[in-house]
């Protein structure tokens, strides 16, 4: 029996934006899982397994939080649209599979696409059982009620068939992490699983980095690594006689389809839209006229989009991180109506003596720091010799100077205020950022 492992997908494709940590490319999924699918057809796998976070549903989303108009009906719609693209992508090799709801997923419409009531498939002489467990207080994954029941009920059974189990959370290896990996209940589900004697391989996700696979007992507990994120890894097991007689990881290392490429970086608020959204949610993103149209010059002349941003009403306490991330969504909606798409957008929540938490005190992040360009460069290989920074500020200004990048001053924003401020050697000005993208062509 050979089984394909992938999880964390964290895809979207009618979904506006990608995810908040830019090492998951959201938007690269839907490309790679199809090649994914293609390479395992040629493995000739005999199940897929896919451990949740199929795709990147804000959490904004997923909350239920109401103080904005985050137009929830226009998401769910492509959320769904989303879920059917994978299931399609699936269904086309033939091959059985199992799917598992993540804390990113939005189960109200992964049941729509998803059968919600096979949660066994019995397969040759093996079985494959799904746990649809979720998290609960403090992030904390949980196993209970009819998951628990379900879980005791497979281990007791003396079907002579070989089980293997998937879920999202991680049950095995503990995970030393800031954030909850492990459930509540690892050691004793642990216990019950090598008691039993039943369990040949349980299936994790929801862990990024890789991590190393721990036999306990007669069970190997494996997680797959984040296939949304560089070099996109996935697992392959092959069982013998209800014994794991080979595991192999895989992954794309050739596929950054921006890798070596000069970069035109944009600030946001005042470059690409107009300012008031800097603190307020997503009814305030309004695009500058000619913007979208110049991302896409900027793209037909074969650099990568990157936006820059300092976002310090977070760490000043008048937004959520969430919000950001809400306003960053629509504006790459905007942005897709005039068909053109950010490559990836970075960004700071830091207020110094303003910060209302340590956190969001100065680390270093903030523009003029060149951190998040260097950010960028080691997420997607691009290079920042011979590329731009576009901006409104003084800030932007002195961020490309830092850089050894060619500074460029839109008069848009504050634009027309930093070039009486500024000391502007050196640095090219142009009435917005259209009038920019002309004169590179």
């Amino acid at each position: 029996m050979k089984i394909a492992h992938i999880s964390d997908l964290h895809c979207r494709n009618k979904i506006p934006g990608s995810s908040g940590i830019n090492s998951r490319r959201s938007r690269d999924m839907p490309r790679l899982f199809k090649l994914f699918l293609q390479t395992i057809e040629q493995e000739r796998v005999d199940f897929i397994a896919v451990t949740g976070d199929l795709l990147d549903v804000p959490l904004y989303i997923i909350s239920g939080d109401d103080y904005y108009n985050y137009k929830k009906r226009q998401f769910f719609k492509e959320i769904l649209q989303d879920y059917k693209e994978i299931k399609k992508a699936l269904d086309k090799t033939k091959i059985p599979y199992m799917v598992v709801p993540g804390n990113h997923d939005y189960e109200p419409l992964f049941w729509k696409v998803f059968d919600k009531e096979k949660n066994i498939l019995k397969l040759q002489n093996h079985k494959f059982v799904r746990f649809c467990d979720r998290e609960h207080s403090g992030h904390i994954p949980r196993r209970f009620d009819r998951e628990k029941k379900l879980f005791i009920g497979e281990l007791q059974k003396n079907d002579n068939l070989f089980q293997v189990h998937l879920q999202h959370y991680v049950i095995a290896p503990a995970i030393d992490s800031a954030y909850p990996h492990n459930y509540l209940e690892k050691d004793i589900l642990q216990d019950a699983i090598k008691r039993s004697d039943r369990v040949a391989l349980s299936l994790h996700g929801h862990y990024h980095p890789e991590s190393e696979a721990l036999t306990i007992g007669n069970t190997l507990f494996s997680i797959a690594p984040s296939f949304s994120e560089y070099p996109h890894q996935y697992r392959l097991y092959t069982l013998t006689d209800g014994a794991i007689s080979d595991t192999q990881k895989k992954n794309f290392p050739d596929h950054r389809p921006l890798s070596g490429k000069k970069v035109i970086f944009l600030d946001r608020d005042g470059t690409i839209n107009t300012l008031p959204c800097y603190n307020s949610g997503p009814e305030q993103m309004e695009l500058i006229k000619g913007a979208a149209e110049a991302i896409k010059i900027f793209t037909s002349l074969g650099y990568a989009v990157v936006v820059v941003t300092s976002q310090s009403a977070v760490g000043a306490g008048y937004v959520l991180p969430e919000t950001v991330y809400s306003v960053n969504d629509e504006m790459s909606r905007l942005l897709a109506q005039h068909k053109c798409t950010l490559d990836a957008i970075y960004f700071s929540f830091e207020a110094g003596e303003a910060a209302v938490e340590e956190v969001y005190k100065e680390t270093g992040r903030s523009k003029p720091a060149i951190t998040l360009l260097e950010q960028a460069r080691d997420d997607l290989g691009i290079s920042i010799e011979g590329s731009y920074f576009v901006g409104d500020s003084g800030v932007d200004i002195q961020t490309a100077r830092n850089a050894g990048i060619t500074p460029v001053l839109v008069k848009t924003g504050h634009g027309n205020e930093t070039a009486q401020n500024t000391d502007m050697e050196g640095v090219q000005v142009f009435d917005d950022l259209l009038a920019f993208a002309r004169q590179l062509v």
